[in-house]
């Protein structure tokens, strides 16, 4: 049967245009559906590469993170060397000032330009040294926010605003830290002054160029630094901005969005840093890294457009091949992006001097970059697969064996910090630092972990010295029996311990606690009798810078001891002084035997004199005693004439008692604090005990004083045995003078007076002077002109030492036909000259 016949006329072309129409609508509907997943395809490579964008921001922040905290641990180094060098300045140790000097300038060599000075700052504000090596005059940095920040306690450590500096003439930024007394008060403030440009750079040795931007600012929103945009430094971020308040929110993060500072479309991933509340932000641009991206976008587009027609002739078959072809694409665009991420990823790693990992969270190393054969001395390749305990101290197994990987990204990371064996046997400290980096979609067994590790080695020994120096320090005190303190002085006078060593507890019995913070601690434990003499020395330090003086100091057992105390003023607007306190208990004994010996000397030589002096009044009361006698059995009627012998009796009686009472004076021991006393009384004392020698040598003494002289600080019978030894000296002169010196040549002269605001006492002969080349040597111990067996060379030198204590000076010099011995002293209530320089 030929159903043909049976079908309508014309069905077959409507069949035709049924398949045209099936056709048309399959390729259509193939090509709607082409062109959908062509979209989803792009859109997800566009996804892709700005998730590959935020990973290297983000992993760019951590490693620059940890660069920066190296930096700001190297400061540290620099600021601890910084305190070394002022606690030499103000305890007067030159050499360990100057040892702390030259390594921190070892040190600051070592981080190259950027660090141009390292200095100080007292607390009054005023610059007290720096390591350039040109001079600065003085500079007032009272009013810099670096400085007052610290000064007014709202912080101990601080990075101050980039500003012009006084010293450099250059914009810097001033890392300033306070070093504090053990009581709490500033001592001082160091202070480094950095190049912003120095931590701009960072972003060359991390691999950031072009547009793309590291931005180093505080909390506040002040910006410290900005690579590649000088003109940003100093800028302010309002606290209320978006971004600001992001970088405020979390520890770690990113933002994506208009820059308020640059205006460009950025992606930007931030880490807070605790030390100094510092925020580091790494701001890719979007735009010039979208550049390859979108050229790839319109080639895919153009290509979408070609398949579009294709799809149309080829039909369903084309669309087939499409869909294997859109699959391929996308696995090879998704490993391009991987390669570049991970191509940026190892040039920044690897032009990092610390030795960087990538490793899983049970410790397996993925990734090292070639710091690690510098740091451990084995080629990356070999730690690949490995874990790093194979190289830690078996001393230090059990401290990484407790360390808890971080799973979430957070602004503080997990530090420990071990020992490590290299291969060649050597041993170096190192530090790890771990950090989790964010990832857009976590997934298990995904995640992995940045690890930076750095040598320690150096800082460890530099901290190992510094250690042995403070011990050292604290031994050299205690063994030459000396204490250093720190104090401040109020303008009443009452001084308050600030600081004392440890060789307190050896001197005094006292420990540095029991010192420190109890006002007027030095006041209630010295002797009440030098109440006027520590005066007098805290008046000198205000007015001189420095002085030393000696008194009496009980200890915690109550015994009294001998110190002598030299302070010093330090400089600046308050009044704070620092020195040191030692025992001269013994050396004050052996003083004082020797003086007690010397004068017993004198006394011996004038005793011969004193016997006859004595003997010429006592003959005189037996004369008259036995004339009063003879008279009253002559004659009971001059009773009147007896009277009068009696009297002269009695005169002579005096005056051998006088005699006898001063010699008893004057040989006696005497350790009394100093008082004021009059010069006059002193001349009038070794007139009396020289003058019989004097007669029987005849030898004239002549006394020229002015009216009106004031009184002088000391002790009348110490300087009386000065005047009795410089008597002797030009009597001994006088009588050894070959052929004997002429009646008018034959006396010594003792002038007293005033010359330049202090007293002046001249002692001066004309027997011939001395040898010109001898004077410098005439108050050394031991030495003498006189012959072998007349003289112990000790009387001039005790003499010294005597004017030295009273605060004056003595000095000898030839004069016309003789020699003048001149006493210079400082009448009482006046400035007092250290006696131990003014000599």
């Amino acid at each position: 049967m030929n159903l043909g016949h049976c079908l309508p006329e014309g069905s077959g072309k409507v069949s035709g245009l049924w398949q045209a129409a099936i056709v048309l609508l399959l390729t259509l509907s193939l090509e709607c559906l082409f062109l959908n997943r062509a979209n989803d395809f792009i859109a997800s490579k566009v996804q892709e590469h700005d998730a590959g964008l935020r990973t290297e921001a983000s992993a760019s922040a951590v490693i620059l993170k940890e660069t920066l905290i190296r930096f700001l641990d190297q400061l540290d180094a620099l600021h601890g060397l910084a305190r070394l060098v002022t606690a030499g300045r103000q305890s007067g140790d030159l050499p360990m000032e100057n040892a702390a000097m030259a390594e921190l300038d070892h040190w600051q060599g070592n981080l190259g330009g950027g660090v141009r000075y390292i200095g100080a700052i007292a607390p009054s504000g005023a610059l007290d040294w720096t390591n350039l090596k040109t001079a600065v005059g003085r500079v007032d940095l009272s009013a810099r926010e670096y400085f007052r920040t610290i000064a007014d306690g709202k912080a101990d450590y601080w990075v101050g605003a980039p500003a012009a500096g006084q010293v450099s003439g250059q914009i810097g930024i001033h890392f300033t830290k306070s070093m504090r007394g053990p009581g709490g008060a500033l001592l001082a403030v160091t202070m480094i002054d950095v190049d912003p440009r120095l931590l701009s750079d960072l972003a060359a040795s991390a691999g950031l160029t072009g547009t793309d931007t590291l931005t180093i600012q505080r909390r506040d929103g002040v910006i410290l630094a900005r690579s590649g945009a000088s003109q940003y430094i100093g800028h302010v971020n309002p606290p209320g901005a978006s971004h600001m308040r992001a970088f405020l929110s979390a520890p770690s993060g990113l933002i994506e969005g208009t820059s308020p500072i640059d205006g460009t479309d950025r992606v930007a991933a931030w880490q807070q840093i605790e030390p100094g509340g510092l925020i580091l932000v790494v701001a890719l641009d979007r735009i010039a890294h979208g550049n390859a991206i979108r050229a790839a976008v319109n080639r895919m587009y153009r290509w979408v457009g070609l398949t579009a027609g294709l799809i149309a002739l080829l039909g369903a078959g084309a669309i087939l091949v499409l869909r294997w072809q859109s699959r391929f694409a996308r696995a090879e665009a998704k490993a391009d992006m991987v390669r570049q991420s991970e191509l940026v990823f190892r040039e920044m790693a690897e032009s990092l001097p610390d030795m960087v990992r990538l490793i899983d969270p049970d410790g397996t190393v993925r990734y090292a970059n070639d710091a690690a054969r510098t740091l451990l001395g084995v080629p990356p390749d070999d730690l690949i697969g490995q874990k790093l305990n194979g190289f830690v101290h078996p001393g230090d197994l059990a401290t990484t064996q407790a360390i808890r990987m971080p799973t979430m990204p957070s602004a503080t990371a997990v530090r420990y910090e071990v020992r490590m064996v290299r291969p060649d046997g050597q041993t170096i400290w190192t530090q790890t630092s771990l950090q989790a980096l964010a990832r857009d979609a976590p997934a298990p067994g995904s995640s992995f972990i940045v690890a930076v590790t750095r040598d320690m080695t150096v800082q460890r020994q530099t901290e190992a010295a510094l250690r042995l120096a403070k011990e050292e320090l604290d031994a050299l005190l205690t063994a030459t029996r000396a204490v250093l303190y720190h104090a401040r002085v109020d303008p009443d006078g009452g001084m308050h311990p600030l600081f004392v060593s440890d060789s307190a507890l050896h001197l005094i019995g006292y420990t540095p606690a029991e010192i420190v913070g109890t006002p007027n601690w030095f006041a209630s434990h010295f002797d009440p009798a030098f109440a006027a003499e520590h005066r007098a020395h805290l008046h000198r330090v205000l007015t001189e810078g420095s002085s030393r003086t000696k008194y009496r100091l009980r200890r915690k057992n109550g015994a009294w001891m001998w110190v002598s105390m030299f302070s010093r003023r330090i400089a600046g607007d308050g009044f704070t002084i620092v020195g040191t306190a030692s025992d001269v208990s013994r050396e004050h004994e052996r003083e004082l035997q020797l003086a007690q010996s010397a004068k017993m000397a004198t006394l011996g030589e004038v005793s011969t004199g004193m016997a006859h002096e004595l003997n010429q009044p006592l003959t005189a009361i037996g004369m008259l005693a036995e004339n009063s006698l003879a008279s009253l059995r002559e004659d009971g009627s001059v009773r009147q004439l007896i009277g009068a012998k009696l009297e002269r009796i009695l005169d002579q009686v005096r005056r051998a008692a006088a005699i006898i009472d001063h010699m008893r004076i004057f040989g006696r021991r005497s350790d009394a604090p100093p008082a004021p006393f009059s010069v006059e009384a002193a001349i009038d004392g070794a007139r009396t005990m020289a003058s019989n020698r004097l007669q029987q040598a005849r030898i004239g003494l002549t006394i020229e004083t002015a009216a009106n002289l004031p009184r002088v600080t000391g002790h009348t019978v110490r300087l009386e045995q000065v005047l009795l030894n410089l008597i002797a000296n030009a009597a001994d002169a006088v009588e050894d003078h070959a052929p004997a010196l002429p009646n008018g040549r034959r006396d010594i002269v003792i002038r007293a007076g005033m010359a330049d605001g202090m007293v002046q006492i001249a002692v001066a002969d004309q027997a011939g002077g001395i040898d010109e080349t001898l004077l410098p040597r005439l108050f050394e111990p031991f030495f003498t002109t006189k012959p072998v067996g007349r003289g112990t060379g000790l009387g001039l030198s005790i003499s010294y030492g005597i004017v030295a204590d009273m605060g004056g000076c003595i000095a000898a010099r030839n004069e016309g036909d003789g020699t003048v011995v001149t006493i210079w002293l400082p009448p009482s209530g006046a400035p007092v000259t250290d006696g131990a320089e003014s000599g």
